[in-house]
């Protein structure tokens, strides 16, 4: 069964190198979160506050959703 980390407090969390594949972030607040080297494959980013957060292009392009997530550079996801 895979994580469900939805609509939690996760601001300045250390997510360095974590293996996050297919975890339930919807809603969750991960403002200046570092997932430097973490597995975000099939993350459900949906309505999440990613702003500040440390993660690169390739990996927002791996999530599952990013549909009205508010992303590290204050931008709105898409689908």
């Amino acid at each position: 069964r895979l994580a469900d980390l939805s609509g939690v407090n996760a601001t300045d969390t250390n997510f360095t190198g974590a293996n996050l594949s297919g975890v339930n972030m919807s809603s969750s607040n991960a403002s200046n979160a570092d997932f430097s080297g973490a597995d975000l494959t099939g993350v459900d980013f949906s309505g999440a506050v990613l702003l500040g957060a440390k993660l690169t292009q390739q990996q927002l392009d791996q999530a599952a959703s990013l549909a009205n997530a508010v992303l590290p550079d204050g931008s709105y996801g898409g689908e």
